[in-house]
């Protein structure tokens, strides 16, 4: 178990809307029971209209090599991989182990 705070089981169907922690930030914690460790997932700048922020967990298709969408700021992105830990941080990788992006731990 993670720090207290809204928690999904994944894979789940559908969206995930982020909760505020005790902190006021938007998070979501995702528990896969066959991983190492809990993802946290925060959000740092909403920048979509409503205000609301939201996730989809699927198993990747890693057998495809994601590329970055061309998309303007605050449109909604849609990524493939798995999270690695690197030196600083994580990355989102694709099935050829390429990073797609970073991600703030």
């Amino acid at each position: 178990m993670g720090p207290v705070g809204s928690q999904a089981w994944v894979p789940f169907a559908g969206e995930w809307r982020l909760s505020r922690n005790a902190d006021g930030e938007k998070a979501l914690q995702l528990n896969n029971p066959r991983a190492r460790a809990i993802v946290q997932l925060r959000g740092r700048d909403v920048v979509h209209a409503s205000g609301e922020l939201s996730v989809r967990v699927m198993p990747a298709a890693l057998s495809t090599a994601s590329k970055l969408p061309a998309a303007a700021p605050g449109t909604p992105w849609q990524l493939q991989g798995r999270v690695q830990v690197v030196e600083g941080g994580f990355q989102l990788r694709n099935g050829k182990g390429n990073a797609l992006v970073n991600l703030r731990g």
